[in-house]
């Protein structure tokens, strides 16, 4: 709802700078409160809490603007709208390839390589996965 309204203009441009302010904050509170070894346990904080919820948005909104002002090139836009494609598909398996390079890997989740590298590992090993699967008769209905 929030990536609705967002998209088709609803928020003025100072609500919008607003936004991004306020999900800059969120950010920062929870990577303090994550680095303090706090933010694990708390309700507010979890993937459907409001700090991620807030800084979701802001994100969302830089994102939007930023791209609003760039002219891509017809390459670069086939590119981001193939991996847009797979985003159900890679929002419906990242959590198995998580666990997997949990394993594989074993490190501890506080560490530096499973905050910074995983997300980019697990999202590039997904995309290509559900690339992949889309090829295959009949993957686009698994994977629309």
């Amino acid at each position: 709802m929030a990536g609705y309204l967002i998209h088709s203009g609803y928020f003025s441009k100072k609500q919008e700078d607003l936004l991004i302010v306020i999900g800059f904050v969120m950010f920062f509170i929870q990577v303090l409160l994550i680095s303090c070894g706090k933010g694990l346990n708390l309700d507010m904080n979890s993937s459907t809490g409001p700090i991620v919820f807030f800084y979701s948005v802001g994100l969302f909104t830089l994102v939007k603007r930023i791209m609003g002002k760039i002219n891509l090139s017809s390459k670069f836009s086939v590119i981001f709208k193939t991996m847009a494609s797979t985003s159900l598909g890679i929002y419906i398996i990242h959590p198995l390839f998580i666990r997997l390079f949990d394993k594989f890997f074993s490190v501890n989740e506080m560490s530096l390589l499973h905050i910074y590298i995983f997300p980019f590992m697990v999202y590039i090993v997904c995309m290509m996965l559900v690339l992949l699967i889309k090829r295959i008769p009949g993957g686009k209905y698994i994977f629309p």
